[in-house]
């Protein structure tokens, strides 16, 4: 097999190349002691066709090279690695018109385990053009095509960069955070809304305006000296129009649908959002086919996963990411999106190289049986076991807001939140779910409950005792409460740049409801993961009455007892119902507030409140 490739002087990451030339190698370089012995690389030039490729370095060997004739701007070399392997340069020689030598790196891989997800862990989310701004020397970057800061749109970037997350990782700490969840850090370089992440244009590269690699870096490992974990939020589904793989794609498949990738372009299938075609056993071919290989936005074309360049290419960036950074878990994007059996294959190669690591997703559906559908092998999907651990609990945070604005009834108000529960049966593990009031997606819970308080206090109480692991937005502790769009609902922390008037980061710069709500939040959350009957105990609950729902945390010898008042009126609570479980606990202090009770006697609810309970003997 020959190529001909075109004659450049060129230095990337350590990579030599005279001659004749590729501009660029994904991924960067690698990692020896890995569990798979195959290792593509693709490469990005010119003419990249009629030539003869060799390796010399010992313990790797040529397996494959894909021409792509379609495409002379790319090429695909596949390695084969063996188990001994040593780190160093590998040499790689192309010879066509002309002879070329490519010094490609191995790296010995750091073997970091990681920490993985549990009950005990509270997920902190954070949007970091929007949290705090570390660094004004990144907010304008040369060659990006979104270049300005203006805050008083949402739309628009704001500046806040990774090295402000780095600097406030003592606030996170005091809330009792123990896993920092950040939007996607990949390079966004797009011409519109370029802040929130989810258009990548670069697989291997931190954007330059938060930090780059280095900051990241510096993060994460900040992050991990204060015993917090660090979640990694990837998409498969889509990547940024401007993403160099968009623009000019390796092959015509690379991509579903005929559109170029361009920003504004209109000449592109939009998917229909229906995940229950998926598995609806009467739905046409067309609704699939629309729902899985439309693209989601414009500008955001729809990668085919299908191909299996594709396929390995996007599971090698996973690899690269957990491996260079020392990442404790995923959240997935747009899960149910991309192809399903290329995401079980995604998950068992990541299980292959990184046992411990834990993995989520979103899915944004209606409906316990839709949602439990993506959960590893369930009830409803025994053929089909995607090997996932867990996904983001809508149907939960559904229940939470009918639960603060409904009246009750059968079906309505609180009980939402027992008929969730009470469908628990469909997921192998629904402990391991993560439950939200909010995310960055969703309006902010203090606004959805009309910014009453009590509300507040009431779905926090209430995230922090039942099953599953909490995740909270950032800035909800400070009663964020924006309803209207993207833009709006992703506020800017105050006091995260130099020019506010006040910073909600200490408590001199919030006013005295902020300070309650800051502070019912970290109590509740230190007490939840220090006690283990929460995080590891059995969830007992009692069907609602009049508005009243009653649950139990608890374990052979301990118990909390949590009770909700979920109405607009005051209510007595008789507790002889319960004795089921109190008849061994007389006695019970309320966490939040010290206050001791007897559980003998009638208690007096006010509207909207909650008590979460230490009972003793």
């Amino acid at each position: 097999m020959r190529i001909s490739v075109f004659t450049v002087f060129f230095l990337l990451s350590g990579l030599f190349v005279q001659g004749q030339v590729v501009n660029r190698i994904d991924p960067p370089h690698w990692f020896t002691g890995m569990m798979y012995d195959e290792l593509q690389l693709l490469l990005v030039g010119e003419d990249l066709v009629d030539v003869e490729v060799a390796v010399n370095y010992p313990g790797v060997s040529v397996a494959k090279f894909n021409e792509l004739s379609n495409n002379p701007n790319y090429a695909i070399l596949y390695l084969k690695l063996e188990k001994t392997v040593e780190p160093g340069e590998i040499d790689i020689r192309i010879t066509g018109k002309k002879k070329a030598k490519i010094k490609y790196e191995l790296k010995r891989h750091s073997r970091y385990t990681p920490k993985g997800l549990s009950p005990a862990d509270f997920i902190y989310l954070i949007m970091p053009d929007r949290f705090a701004n570390g660094d004004a020397g990144n907010d304008v970057v040369a060659d990006f095509h979104q270049n300005t800061i203006d805050r008083n749109d949402g739309f628009q970037r704001h500046g806040g960069d990774l090295q402000g997350i780095t600097k406030h990782l003592d606030y996170l700490d005091e809330l009792g955070v123990t896993s920092l969840w950040l939007n996607p850090v990949y390079e966004n370089n797009q011409d519109h809304e370029s802040y929130h992440g989810y258009a990548i244009t670069d697989f291997y590269n931190v954007d330059a305006r938060l930090g780059g690699n280095d900051a990241y870096r510096a993060l994460v490992d900040a992050a991990h000296r204060k015993d917090m974990k660090v979640i990694k939020d990837v998409v498969y589904n889509h990547m940024g129009s401007r993403n160099y793989l968009a623009e000019n794609p390796p092959a015509p498949d690379w991509i579903h649908g005929k559109g170029p990738g361009h920003a504004d372009s209109e000449d592109y299938l939009k998917t229909s959002y229906r995940a229950t075609t998926l598995f609806d056993p009467h739905s046409s071919y067309i609704d699939r086919d629309k729902f899985a290989n439309g693209w989601f936005d414009k500008h955001m074309p729809d990668l085919n996963q299908e191909n299996p360049d594709v396929e390995q290419y996007l599971i090698q960036q996973t690899i690269w990411w957990v491996a260079e950074f020392n990442i404790d878990a995923l959240r997935v994007d747009t899960y149910a999106y991309p192809d399903q059996v290329f995401m079980r294959i995604w998950r068992d190669r990541l299980e292959e190289e990184f046992p411990s690591l834990f993995v989520f997703a979103e899915t944004w559906v209606h409906g316990a049986s839709v949602q439990s559908w993506f959960v590893g092998e369930t009830e409803l999907n025994k053929e089909f076991n995607n090997h996932l651990e867990s996904v983001t609990d809508f149907q939960l945070y559904y229940a939470f807001n009918k639960t603060a604005n409904e009246d009750f009834g059968w079906t309505e108000g609180v009980s939402s939140i027992y008929y969730v529960l009470a469908k628990d049966y469909l997921y192998p593990n629904p402990n391991s779910l993560v439950t939200f009031l909010d995310n960055h997606d969703l309006a902010r819970y203090y606004g959805v409950v009309g910014e009453d308080f009590r509300k507040f206090k009431m779905g926090v109480g209430l995230l922090a005792t039942l099953r599953g692991i909490p995740q909270w937005l950032y800035g909800t502790e400070i009663l964020m409460s924006e309803t209207k769009d993207h833009g709006a609902i992703r506020e800017d922390m105050p006091g995260g740049w130099a020019d506010d008037s006040v910073s909600v980061f200490t408590e001199a710069g919030r006013d005295s409801l902020q300070n309650e709500a800051f502070n019912y939040t970290k109590t509740l959350f230190n007490w939840r993961k220090r006690t283990k009957v929460v995080t590891e105990g059995r969830l007992l609950h009692f069907v609602p009455e009049d508005g009243v729902y009653v649950f139990f945390r608890d374990t052979e010898d301990e118990a909390v007892m949590v009770v909700v008042n979920a109405s607009k009126a005051e209510k007595k609570l008789n507790n002889a119902r319960f004795n089921e479980v109190l008849h061994e606990y007389p006695k019970a202090k309320e966490v939040t507030t010290q206050e001791e009770y007897s559980t003998l006697d009638e208690w007096t609810l006010q509207p909207y409140e909650i008590r979460i309970l230490e009972l003793s003997k």
